[in-house]
């Protein structure tokens, strides 16, 4: 992150620190940087949901990581949809044609 406060200052804006941390400013955009959330926090219904179907650390750590709109999700239920529609897509990488790729970039 220092490196690219550096290249800011370098670049004729300047650091500053936002309400949750730093952040950039320029003629154009301000970010604020978030600060990492905590990778061992893992929320009570993904623990729950990780234990009944023995989920390897990586993927709960994965799972935990994942918020949307700034929310995780609250219930086991929501955390075994999205840990399902994670491992089911993983056949999409693999089929040599898909339907969305062969009419990428053509007219309808």
């Amino acid at each position: 992150m220092q490196a690219r406060l550096s290249g800011a200052r370098q670049a004729g804006t300047r650091p500053q620190r936002g309400p949750s941390g730093p952040s950039v400013e320029s003629p154009a955009v301000t970010r604020t940087v978030l600060p990492a959330r905590n990778p061992s926090a893992v929320p009570d219904s993904l623990r729950e949901f990780a234990d009944e179907e023995g989920l390897p650390q990586a993927d709960l750590h994965m799972l935990a990581s994942i918020q949307f709109r700034g929310e995780q999700p609250r219930t086991k239920e929501r955390w075994r949809y999205i840990y399902t529609a994670i491992t089911t897509s993983r056949a999409i990488d693999t089929t040599e044609t898909s339907p969305h790729r062969e009419n990428r970039g053509k007219a309808t």
